[in-house]
């Protein structure tokens, strides 16, 4: 076998390395994309059951609010009809 055959041979056999390990690399970006998008998938659901439970509990604190809001004024009420009370009876 002279030279020429042997430098096609092992630029083919080169060729063929080359092309194997580009197919193999482009299948492993194939797979490591998918399971990227999975997790991004499941953190998206997570936030927004997260985001869910935010907004439920920022309801219930403005409820809550609310109530502590017309419990102090009724207080408020009552103290002042104590004082007043107190004034005509002192």
């Amino acid at each position: 076998m002279d030279w020429q055959t042997a430098a096609v041979s092992c630029a083919a056999i080169f060729f063929a390395a080359v092309l194997t390990w580009q197919i193999f690399a482009t299948g492993r970006v194939a797979v490591v994309h998918g399971i990227r998008k999975e997790i991004a998938v499941e953190v998206q659901k997570d936030n927004a059951a997260s985001l869910a439970d935010f907004r439920t509990a920022i309801d219930e604190l403005a409820a809550a609010q609310r109530e502590l809001t017309e419990v102090t004024t009724d207080v408020r009420a009552r103290l002042t009809a104590i004082e007043k009370l107190l004034r005509e009876v002192g």
